[in-house]
């Protein structure tokens, strides 16, 4: 039994992965009959080739397990995503002049799909300078000011500490206080709480790969295929990510 196959509209654009072993199939392809935004059954894709139905479902009994519609406006941003299974994590956003991200919704999209109906379970907003770094970041109604240096790093946080670098550019004290240190290439190797006591080690192969995380005692492996894709990661006996196709990375 294959873990996925695919079918494709032209040379290489996959309109439906099919997970024989799970069975949750991803489509692009109207289950219906409809007819999409570009006039074939491609109900999944617009006439410029952009996701708008990405439905996750059951061959066996027709109902989608995840099914989310996109909206756009004219410069391609995301202006919304729908959850048709789960209304309630819908998500609306909002862009500046330069087609920066300033503001996002989560809940029940109303109507016309330009806001919230009722509440937000989460929201977030964004205020970049003219370099594109943040001077605030308001998370549920709470702001946070920032402040970067020359060379775009940020240099403080509202309430939290300060952050710290090497000489690199690596972030070396975050502003909660965890530390982190690098080796000579600039990977990661080691977080280490306020107080020093390592939290976690990484450990990478010749090709910069991440092949061993060790968090709180508790070692994951990750494995690769020979032509360098992700293929797992390992706890143990247990796989925690097994790969989801030759496209999935």
């Amino acid at each position: 039994m294959p873990l996925e196959s695919y079918k494709y509209l032209g040379l290489d654009t996959v309109v439906e992965r099919d997970h024989p072993e799970s069975g949750v199939n991803l489509t692009y392809i109207s289950q219906t009959g409809s007819t999409g935004d570009a006039g074939d059954q491609y109900t999944g894709l617009d006439r410029f080739g952009r996701v708008v139905d990405q439905n996750w479902y059951d061959p066996m009994t027709s109902t989608s397990a995840v099914d989310l519609q996109y909206g756009y406006d004219a410069d391609g941003n995301v202006l919304w995503r729908n959850d048709t299974v789960n209304t309630a994590f819908g998500e609306v956003y909002t862009y500046d002049g330069l087609n920066q991200l300033a503001t996002f919704a989560r809940g029940t999209l109303n109507g016309t799909k330009t806001g919230i109906s009722g509440t937000a379970s989460a929201t977030q907003s964004w205020t970049p300078d003219a370099l594109g770094n943040f001077t605030s970041v308001t998370t549920n109604g709470t702001a946070q000011s920032r402040a970067a240096n020359a060379q775009n790093e940020i240099t403080a946080v509202g309430g939290a500490a300060t952050p710290t670098y090497d000489a690199n550019g690596n972030m070396t004290t975050d502003e909660t206080g965890l530390q982190y240190v690098y080796d000579a290439w600039n990977r990661l190797v080691t977080v280490k709480s306020s107080g020093g006591t390592t939290l976690e080690t990484d450990s990478y192969d010749g090709l910069n790969r991440l092949v061993t995380q060790a968090v709180s005692g508790t070692t994951t492996n990750s494995y690769y295929s020979i032509s360098g894709r992700f293929w797992n990661s390992r706890l143990g006996a247990s796989t925690l990510h097994g790969m989801c196709g030759a496209r999935c990375t």
